[in-house]
């Protein structure tokens, strides 16, 4: 991805800003996933007319923001980790998975699976903008479905077959009935993971465990452990389920696999 590990973004491949704005006290902005931005910080000196009357203002006042970020793609909260898991559960493969060497990071369909799922679905309940968890996984599952509708077929000399939009077909029907159990299982697995963060944020700002020097680092840390267990136990229900075949044979004194008294 760009921007990312070893990978420079330079400001010269950048177009115009979309939005060159100066923060001040008590301001907010919220920068979505995706979207290259710089800050610095600007010094108006003394005899630059101040937005609003402080005679405390002066040319040398320090200027300090804090950066929050919302990692929904690292922890499994996105459209991406949606499909891939419930293609899992239903035994398949995800061929668009790793989503940064399948599909193109200038695509749509690259940045509406990487989008965040539903705001209310990632609350504790009580402000869900769905009545109930059958309403958010119908919402959840329309949602998807228009996120793929523009899907190119992964047919590498780029010339869709039948068998491609038929192989499509299969695979949509086929991960969309996954959706319930998967919205239920990243409902519980964002639970215990902001159960962790709020534990670890009370920790260093009320420095609840004692730990030597009181260093911040060795209190936060085993929290960090948490969230790594806690994110691998999700990692390993979403592995690919295996699909055993069941033949039956006809007639009597034949071989069969499987079980069981059919019904």
């Amino acid at each position: 991805e760009r921007g990312k590990a070893s990978d420079k973004l330079g400001l010269g491949e950048l177009k115009e800003p979309v939005l060159d704005a100066v923060l001040e006290e008590g301001c907010l902005l919220y920068i979505p996933a995706g979207w290259p931005h710089t800050t610095d910080t600007v010094h108006t000196g003394a005899a630059a007319e101040p937005a609003v009357e402080d005679t405390e203002t002066t040319s040398d006042s320090a200027s300090v923001h804090l950066t929050i970020g919302v990692d929904t793609h690292i922890w499994g909260m996105t459209y991406a980790s949606l499909r891939e898991y419930c293609l899992a559960r239903a035994g398949q493969v995800d061929t668009l998975s790793p989503l940064y060497q399948k599909v193109s990071t200038n695509s749509k369909l690259y940045w509406d699976l990487q989008d965040t799922l539903p705001f209310g679905f990632l609350s504790d309940g009580t402000h869900l903008q769905h009545s109930t968890r059958e309403e958010l996984s119908l919402e959840i599952s329309s949602q998807l479905s228009r996120r793929l509708s523009q899907q190119s077929s992964p047919n590498v000399n780029g010339n869709p077959t039948a068998d491609d939009d038929e192989h499509e077909q299969i695979e949509s029907a086929t991960m969309l009935a996954q959706v319930p159990e998967v919205v239920n299982k990243l409902f519980l697995h964002h639970k215990k993971m902001m159960n962790v963060f709020s534990n670890l944020y009370a920790d260093v700002a009320y420095e609840l465990t004692d730990v030597p020097m009181n260093v911040g680092f060795l209190r936060s840390r085993p929290y960090f452990d948490q969230l790594e267990v806690t994110m691998g136990d999700l990692v390993t229900w979403g592995q690919p389920v295996v699909v055993e075949e069941v033949v039956v044979n006809s007639g009597f004194g034949g071989k069969s696999s499987g079980g069981g008294m059919g019904g």
